[in-house]
């Protein structure tokens, strides 16, 4: 079946306009717990994509978006396995009684919220992380492999930093999540990047980072 999920686009364009690449958040709905994902970087695969993590199952929904989002528009297409999935999260028995799955997709819909948290998005993400299999989480992430924070590195003038290689602040370091939002801003605003080793012995602190950018 095709279904809209138009109840993103308040949320959608204010991440366009923040210039936020990520977002993530939990809807519940009966017994199930929905986490949405979003990844907006040009370099991101997952570009285009929705992301549905099904927590009490732990298994992720991908689905591929079409239309003009700025409009509204965000057209999915749900096949039959992954309404029986949904309907596993949901936790219902039997033959479901009088339920209905598009008037379900219409009540999830109507639950999105209109504004994204910064901290809430990255607590979100921390929570399922480890339960993400690794071939998404390599999508998410440059060099999965390394997660020890090193270093900041100032960028040449015309150069961003990569948002794969942000990313990795929102469940790698271990600080509170308004202060990674702080300091991920602040990158973004200076031009620079993080660096990451799998040497433990080259590990810097979260305060050291922040050190050495002001």
């Amino acid at each position: 079946m095709r279904f809209n999920f138009s109840g993103l686009q308040g949320i959608y364009n204010q991440a366009i306009n923040d210039n936020e690449k990520t977002l993530a958040f939990q809807l519940n709905n009966g017994n199930g717990r929905f986490v949405f994902m979003m990844f907006f970087d040009d370099t991101d695969d997952s570009k285009d994509k929705l992301f549905i993590f099904l927590r009490n199952i732990n298994f992720l929904v991908k689905l591929k978006m079409y239309g003009s989002h700025r409009q509204g528009t965000f057209d999915v297409y749900i096949n039959e396995y992954i309404q029986e999935k949904i309907i596993e999260e949901l936790q219902l028995n039997g033959n479901h009684g009088n339920f209905n799955f598009e008037d379900f997709l219409i009540e999830l819909n109507t639950q999105i919220p209109a504004t994204y948290n910064r901290a809430n998005r990255i607590q979100t993400i921390r929570q399922i992380w480890n339960n993400l299999d690794n071939d998404f989480t390599n999508e998410l992430v440059d060099e999965a492999e390394r997660i020890i924070l090193k270093g900041i590195v100032h960028l040449p003038e015309g150069k961003s930093p990569r948002e794969k290689t942000l990313r990795k602040a929102y469940t790698y370091i271990d600080a509170n999540p308004d202060d990674i939002s702080e300091l991920l801003e602040s990158l973004k605003e200076r031009n620079i990047t993080l660096s990451w080793t799998d040497n433990p012995d080259l590990e810097i602190s979260f305060a050291d980072a922040l050190m050495r950018i002001n």
